[in-house]
């Protein structure tokens, strides 16, 4: 009985281990190469989506990214996340003008029912985090507050 235990146990354990290697090696935030792509993509929102538009060559985009990992990591369940690279490319033509972007970075947040907003400018993964959560939940993050701490005699 107690080697069927253990044996079962070992089995779950395997099989959690599996599904979560499985989920960490899909990347979070998936690149988007051709305009086609990014239209089927955008046409098909069922959930909130956030589109990373970026340069490979710009400092403050690499900082975005970094911050975008991070955040796409929490609310991968929640949301869509993609990057597009050098939309100054043949692949891209007309999206910047369509979509108003004017520079590098810019984040375009979107939800199925709801007006796409974007933001310009890197940002830290705190402030990525707020805009996340505002488009997944339609209301600021609330505000985390510690309990106070009894006065020392």
């Amino acid at each position: 009985m107690n080697k069927k235990l253990t044996l079962f146990g070992a089995l779950l354990l395997t099989g959690w281990m599996i599904s979560t290697a499985a989920r960490e090696a899909r990347p979070v935030v998936k690149e988007i190469t051709t305009l086609k792509e990014y239209e089927t993509i955008s046409k098909a929102i069922r959930r909130p989506t956030v589109f990373v538009f970026n340069s490979s060559t710009c400092q403050a985009c690499n900082l975005l990214n970094k911050a975008v990992e991070t955040v796409a990591k929490t609310y991968s369940n929640q949301a869509n996340f993609y990057r597009i690279n050098d939309l100054k490319s043949d692949a891209f033509k007309g999206l910047p003008q369509k979509l108003k972007i004017k520079g590098y970075p810019t984040t375009y947040l979107t939800k199925p029912g709801a007006e796409p907003c974007s933001e310009r400018g890197s940002m830290e993964v705190d402030e990525l985090d707020k805009l996340v959560y505002r488009l997944i939940h339609g209301k600021p993050k609330p505000m985390i507050t510690r309990p106070a701490q009894p006065a020392k005699k």
